[in-house]
């Protein structure tokens, strides 16, 4: 075989094999609030609120917390992988209750700490529950919801 020949080979296989589709996936985070009172999420870093991401989720109402897409189907990129960087996040239910959901290390001695392994803790992935949005071949969109329920209430408030 001739160069050529060689060469127009090996561009059409070479074009055949970058003709592929890129995968993609989309995730939604949501704070869902089942409760009776307002709440707000307040995240901290080196003891210092960070104001800009406080959310405010009013009773037996929801709020999409992150939004994002990133390369691969099944990379999904949520809320508890965005505060892990963080030190806390303090939960407000209304005025004067109040729990704190601790990143790795529990400052203090608060009784109420909620550790990052807790089934309930924010930074915990395995405390939301997942839906598949919809799924083609190349593309994925999930959305990912935690819930505070009353029982979280009661538990803070104790």
């Amino acid at each position: 075989m001739n160069f050529a020949r060689r060469l127009l080979l090996f561009s059409f296989v070479s074009f055949i094999f970058s003709c592929t589709h890129e995968e993609s996936n989309e995730t939604i985070t949501i704070i869902e609030n089942l409760s009776s009172q307002q709440i707000t999420v307040t995240p901290y870093d080196n003891g210092m609120a960070l104001t800009s991401d406080i959310h405010t989720i009013e009773p037996s109402k929801k709020k999409v917390v992150q939004q994002g897409s990133a390369r691969g189907k099944g990379n999904s990129f949520l809320y508890s992988d965005d505060i892990q960087v963080m030190d806390s996040v303090v939960i407000n239910f209304g005025r004067d209750v109040s729990s704190t959901h601790y990143s790795y290390s529990v400052v203090g001695s608060n009784s109420k700490a909620i550790k990052r392994d807790n089934p309930r803790s924010l930074f915990n992935r395995d405390s939301y529950k997942r839906v598949i949005l919809s799924e083609t071949k190349y593309a994925l969109v999930n959305e990912f919801t935690y819930t505070f329920t009353v029982q979280d209430y009661l538990d803070a408030a104790k």
